[in-house]
């Protein structure tokens, strides 16, 4: 049995199959998308450079509207983050802009401990190594922890 999440997976807060908020978001990219383009166009002639920026600025923003409103989150251009939970290690990754990933045998923890936001694992070896989840989500937290009590149970590890 393997547990994998993409984090950055539909996270924007927002129901499934609500659809007032993708369609707000495109037409407002749409907007600013032509704004913007009438504005680079007005300070391109008069070759001013900064102002040609912040347009180009203001094209982006538009480009992330209509990108939001796909349900495509900008974060995956960047990194992954993940869950992964298998037999033999659990894998965390928490955000794209973090190097950091953690991960640890099952056959090395001896205890799990869960407190609000982190999972610390005691080691056989009496170290202990400690997973922060306080930037996921409520239900992902939930799911996560769900799956490591399994996990503990079947490799007679102790929680607490």
């Amino acid at each position: 049995m393997e547990y994998y999440k993409d984090l950055l997976e539909n996270d924007f807060g927002r129901k499934k199959g609500y659809k007032k908020a993708s369609t707000f978001n495109f037409i407002v990219g749409v907007l600013i998308i032509a704004l913007s383009g009438l504005y680079s166009w007005r300070y391109f002639q008069e070759k001013e450079f900064f102002l040609i920026l912040a347009g180009i600025a203001f094209l982006l923003l538009g480009i992330i509207n209509i990108s939001r409103s796909f349900d495509f989150n900008i974060e995956k251009f960047f990194g992954k983050a993940f869950v992964k939970i298998n037999d033999t290690s659990f894998t965390l990754k928490t955000s794209p802009f973090k190097k950091e990933v953690k991960s640890i045998l099952w056959q090395d923890i001896e205890n799990v401990h869960y407190t609000a936001g982190r999972f610390t694992f005691l080691k056989k070896d009496g170290t202990s190594v400690k997973f922060s989840v306080i930037e996921l989500n409520y239900t992902s937290i939930q799911e996560i922890k769900n799956i490591v009590s399994k996990y503990a149970e079947l490799n007679d590890i102790t929680q607490e």
